[in-house]
């Protein structure tokens, strides 16, 4: 039998067959993560617990990969106006690693035959129109799949006037990382195709922009590193009405960075408990797997779900977290489908780098 855990805010009894009780009453979960890293902060030493082999995944890897794009993998016009819409040339271009937006591919004919790997660049213009008579915004961006800490390009003035150039950076949250504004000389002119590049952990977008009033210009030689991700999916998702909830962590995980909880496919409209733990605990648990050790104060905490399905949760990353130290998280939704009243989202672990 498995020794019941309790604290001044929540009680869970835990037993062999997993018919055991939760009692609640309400928390502000705009604090939560807030609260969690005010709890982590304070643990004693914020050492990693050692577990068993078979319940510790391994420690996140350092090393990061290293990607880029060239649009040299398409044929390419000269014009706009002969991309449609829709088609390999943009403006949406989707990669594994990165998604933009806001550019065509072209040949660089249009830029002077100046693309730094040839031959065609990522072009966006104000007054210009594609083939179907639509117009580009003007900014190009790029959303990553896991987040990156750094990006690099190569930005082309095509106009006749000198202008600053800015690529910022964005976290999840939309917070700025980072970002290098560069003057870049009238088109034609020495010093008319300038690099930028950012840096910082935790980038999830960026966009390139720029100061003038009439503008025509793109990009090329797009660089950027991912570190490998903090966060593992452990499994353990307990099916209730809508299937298997589904939880995702995102977050650096470095100091001050932000913190995504997100869980999806729950129950509309019910209670999630937010289960956290600073080792595995794995026990049978109403019909599931109970992953996470309840060994921080405060948890589980209750909190709704929205209409559809999800739920979503934000905060900081504490500073003074040694690396190596390891946090596992699980939703356990009330639920009338699930075995025992319950249905369960899978876990997952971040390990801070």
């Amino acid at each position: 039998m498995l020794a019941p855990w309790a604290d001044a805010r929540i009680a869970v009894r835990l037993g062999r067959t997993g018919d055991d009780l939760m009692t609640h009453r309400s928390n502000d979960p705009t604090l939560l993560l807030s609260f969690l890293a005010s709890l982590l902060a304070l643990s004693t030493g914020l050492t990693p617990v050692a577990t068993a082999q078979s319940e510790t995944p391994a420690a996140a890897d350092s090393g990061t990969t290293a990607g880029s794009v060239d649009f040299d993998d398409v044929s390419a016009p000269g014009p706009f106006k002969f991309i449609v819409p829709g088609f390999d040339n943009g403006p949406l271009l989707v990669y594994p690693d990165v998604r933009l937006d806001g550019g065509v591919i072209l040949s660089d004919v249009l830029f002077g035959n100046s693309a730094t790997t040839a031959p065609n660049i990522y072009a966006t213009c104000d007054t210009c129109t594609l083939g179907d008579g639509s117009g580009l915004p003007g900014v190009i961006s790029g959303t990553f799949t896991e987040l990156a800490d750094a990006v690099s390009l190569d930005v082309f003035n095509g106009v006749a006037s000198p202008g600053l150039f800015t690529l910022t950076a964005f976290d999840l949250t939309g917070a700025v990382v980072d970002s290098d504004t560069v003057g870049v000389a009238p088109f034609g002119s020495p010093g008319f195709v300038q690099p930028l590049a950012v840096s910082g952990p935790g980038i999830r977008s960026f966009e390139v922009t720029t100061a003038l009033s009439f503008y025509t210009f793109a990009v090329d030689s797009v660089a950027f590193s991912v570190p490998r991700s903090p966060w593992s999916d452990l499994g353990a998702a307990l099916a209730g009405t809508s299937g298997s909830p589904t939880l995702g962590g995102e977050g650096a995980m470095a100091a001050g960075s932000p913190l995504r909880l997100s869980l999806q496919n729950a129950l509309a409209s019910s209670t999630a408990w937010l289960v956290v733990g600073t080792q595995t605990l794995n026990a049978p648990f109403k019909g599931g797997v109970l992953v996470p050790d309840v060994n921080l104060a405060g948890f589980p905490i209750p909190l709704p779900v929205g209409a559809s399905g999800r739920l979503v949760i934000t905060g900081g990353w504490p500073a003074g977290v040694p690396s190596g130290f390891a946090l596992y998280v699980q939703y356990w939704i009330q639920d009338p489908a699930g075995p025992v009243g319950f249905s369960a989202s899978n876990a997952v672990s971040g390990t801070a780098p």
